[in-house]
């Protein structure tokens, strides 16, 4: 049996002792800086999941990592926390409850809670997927929703290709796509999309898998989409019809921001903006920045990174990319203000 006052909070491994610096992470309780919408350390969630420190927190949630009591394994735990939708409840020093705003917020904040729900239900029907980052538990607590899973030892690729002096080979990149490309194929003829791909939400594990990350931004695209709610963009990796009050997000949408991912591995650099390439295109081929590339496979992802979705591929049927529609009108109008919640997660988000 675990002694819980010798785990560390910030890795969830046990320690020689209690207190002081952990000496596998570094990790020290006096020094950490915890917000208070943040959970207290060691707060136990349904009755068997212990907390520890922050891994990350975007627009829609807070991410911790923890322990299971029962199995005694790590986990990391997503908590539903919209922000500008909802504050935490302070009684003395224990904060737990979450208070949803009223009137229209607190409509959004309920849709986007349900939205939650089905996703954690979606995602877990795919844990037998290598590329995908398994849920293993979802509960309702604190007036909020918690989708509980696998807790990934590693860095995500963003870190990794910093690493690497800012890039990595097109063999390497399609090599690391792969796993992703398949996992896609599977969440897609399911009827889900992810909708917020990038090198921040791909981990790179310590025993050598490939991970996407943070489904807490998929939407059920056979449903009747909320564009007042809507996730946060990653600007350079998100295709039009993301900024679009109207614009239609489906498969394409996913095809567009896997496309990016990989030309900033190839390149060190990360794609333009594509409503700034709308007005004047300047986005260069991975060839004219000295990437060595098949021209099929550089044709192929500069199609993938089309500005119109029907000129993209339109999936990943059999981990390869579908045909591309006829030329499509464009989608949509770009709306007059921009929708809430349009600036990017923090790196290491889930």
């Amino acid at each position: 049996m675990i002694d819980i006052d010798r785990i560390c909070l910030g890795c969830m491994q046990e320690k020689p002792t209690a207190g002081g610096e952990c000496p596998y992470c570094g990790f020290d309780v006096e020094t950490y800086e915890h917000e208070t919408r943040w959970l207290p350390l060691m707060h136990i969630l349904n009755g068997r999941y212990m907390l520890g420190k922050v891994l990350g927190e975007g627009g829609f949630g807070i991410t911790y990592i923890g322990i299971d009591l029962n199995l005694q394994s790590r986990v990391a735990i997503k908590e539903y926390f919209p922000l500008g939708l909802v504050s935490r409840e302070t009684t003395g020093v224990t904060r737990t409850s979450v208070s949803p705003l009223t009137g229209e917020k607190g409509n959004i904040y309920d849709n986007g809670l349900r939205k939650f729900v089905e996703e954690a239900q979606g995602v877990s029907k795919f844990d037998s997927l290598e590329g995908i980052v398994t849920v293993k538990d979802f509960f309702f607590e604190n007036a909020t929703a918690y989708m509980v899973m696998e807790y990934l030892d590693g860095i995500t690729l963003k870190e990794y290709l910093r690493e690497q002096g800012g890039k990595i080979s097109g063999e390497q990149a399609l090599k690391y796509m792969k796993p992703i490309l398949e996992a896609l194929q599977k969440v897609h003829e399911a009827g889900m999309i992810h909708r917020d791909i990038s090198p921040d939400n791909i981990i790179l594990t310590k025993d050598g898998k490939i991970k996407l990350i943070d489904f807490g931004s998929a939407r059920a695209f056979a449903r009747d989409e909320n564009q007042t709610f809507t996730i946060m963009l990653k600007h350079g990796y998100a295709p039009p019809e993301q900024y679009m009050r109207n614009g239609k997000i489906g498969q394409w949408t996913d095809v567009y921001a896997v496309a990016a991912t990989m030309y900033f591995c190839m390149t060190g650099k990360k794609p333009v903006e594509s409503m700034k390439r709308r007005s004047k295109d300047t986005l260069e081929k991975p060839s004219k920045l000295g990437v060595k590339i098949p021209s099929k496979i550089e044709n192929a992802l500069m199609t993938a990174l089309e500005l119109e979705p029907g000129r993209r591929f339109q999936g990943f049927p059999s981990g390869r990319p579908s045909a591309p529609s006829p030329p499509a009108a464009p989608v949509g109008r770009p709306a007059r203000s921009p929708p809430a919640y349009r600036s990017a997660s923090p790196p290491g988000s889930l």
